[in-house]
């Protein structure tokens, strides 16, 4: 069964590292969550 978890951090691509080589993780996608606005950018 996979499940999925949502963490933060201050910077996308800083959130990706620690977990990329981990076993069991299926898949990594940084970029905003919440808010308002489509497509959102810096």
């Amino acid at each position: 069964m996979i499940q999925k978890a949502t963490f933060a951090g201050g910077c996308f691509w800083c959130m990706v590292t620690p977990f990329e080589d981990q076993p069991g993780i299926h898949g990594i996608i940084s970029g905003y969550m919440g808010g308002d606005v489509v497509n959102p950018t810096y």
